[in-house]
């Protein structure tokens, strides 16, 4: 399976998914659930349409559909949740949807108890699915589908015959969260993280990386279940044809080798790449990293919640969260960061010369807006191999 660049049409779409999810975004982050589910069922019924025959627009509704079912678990609303689940396994498409549908739509019966309608069940609270985690609502929902629901959920997956993924990844431009995100699925899973950088494993010496990378999963396998992130893959799994020499190549197949059957010993290899492009072919095969996810820059919700983050515990005043969020669309989160740091310097060296403190204010986090630019540009290298 190649990597290959988007096609024009489709990247057009993953704009319109951009923008629907950004205002979805925003109604979330308002405290406007209800008007938040009513924009999200207009969405699925008029901008994606049920029997589109675009597969393009048919994956983006499975999408939103997901993201439904998210939002009002975390709502602490299952019984709509289910109902909305059994309507998508009478119209999945596939066997691998009503696969995926049906396990989905079997664990929330189980939470809700209807399985055993002759005992007295408990009160089912709201879940806190990906604490932490603001925002990303279609990145979370797949993620749920794909990942977390046949890990945590063995029996119904063997079932359904839906089998685990040995390895996924993440990728987009710098600074979008993608180590984050890898953290976050092996604290949702409840399973260990170790991670390597390309300079973990590299070496001066013959096979030495080779080495290291089978010694990175005897040790992996150890420690099972355990998330394996390999931060900027493809300075370790590039591309063959282009190796500059032949022990590159070997340390190219050590990789391979060691990727296949992961699955069966509870590991979880998360690669994450800037450059999708420049990995091997064989790297993002099925059965390898099989399922690729493209992180893009943070939603409203996810600013609202790094501003608020980053400006806690400093002396700030009168800055409108939102407003701030708003106005950093296309903003990384690596971004959001310095822009609050940068704002903080600004405010501490104006105190300095008033000679009395001077809060960060709207006009520091403008002035730093106006010196840093948003790095994060929607274009066709992002969104190749985003499977919804």
């Amino acid at each position: 399976m190649s990597v290959a660049p988007i096609q024009a049409g489709r990247s057009a779409d993953l704009r319109l998914s951009a923008r629907l999810y950004e205002r979805l975004s925003r109604l979330v982050a308002g405290g406007k659930r209800a008007a938040a589910l009513a924009y999200l069922e207009k969405a699925i019924g008029e901008v994606l349409p049920l029997f589109a025959a675009d597969p393009v627009i048919f994956g983006a509704r499975r999408t939103a559909w997901l993201v439904r079912t998210q939002l009002l678990l975390e709502w602490g609303r299952p019984a709509e949740a289910l109902a909305w689940t059994c309507l998508e396994c009478q119209l999945a498409p596939s066997p691998d949807a009503a696969g995926e549908a049906s396990a989905l739509r079997d664990r929330l019966l189980r939470q809700l108890r209807l399985e055993f309608p002759t005992e007295p069940g408990p009160t089912v609270a709201a879940e806190s699915q990906w604490p932490g985690m603001a925002g990303m609502f279609d990145l979370r929902a797949v993620l749920e589908r794909d990942l977390i629901t046949p890990l945590r959920y063995p029996e119904d997956a063997r079932r359904y015959r839906v089998l685990p993924p040995n390895g996924i990844l993440l990728y987009g431009r710098p600074g979008c969260g993608k180590t984050f995100i890898a953290r976050k699925i092996a604290e949702r899973l409840g399973w260990s993280f170790t991670e390597f950088k390309p300079g973990d494993l590299g070496s001066i010496y013959i096979h030495g990386a080779q080495e290291k990378i089978a010694k990175a999963f005897e040790e992996a396998e150890q420690q099972a279940p355990v998330v394996l992130f390999f931060d900027e893959i493809d300075a370790l799994g590039a591309r063959r044809d282009a190796a500059s020499h032949d022990g590159y190549a070997e340390e190219v197949n050590t990789l391979l080798a060691q990727l296949d059957g992961c699955a069966a010993k509870g590991i979880l290899v998360v690669g994450a790449t800037n450059f999708p492009g420049k990995l091997d072919p064989a790297l993002v095969r099925a059965g390898r990293l099989e399922q690729r996810y493209f992180v893009g820059p943070p939603d409203f919700a996810a600013r609202f919640a790094l501003f608020r983050h980053h400006l806690a515990g400093r002396p700030a005043g009168g800055i409108d969260l939102g407003r701030m969020a708003a106005r950093s669309e296309g903003y990384t989160a690596a971004d959001i960061t310095y822009l609050c740091e940068q704002a903080a310097r600004l405010a501490l060296s104006e105190s300095k010369r008033a000679g009395r403190e001077v809060l960060i204010a709207p006009a520091h986090i403008d002035a730093a807006m106006r010196a840093h630019p948003p790095t994060a540009v929607l274009d066709s290298h992002t969104a190749i191999g985003f499977r919804p």
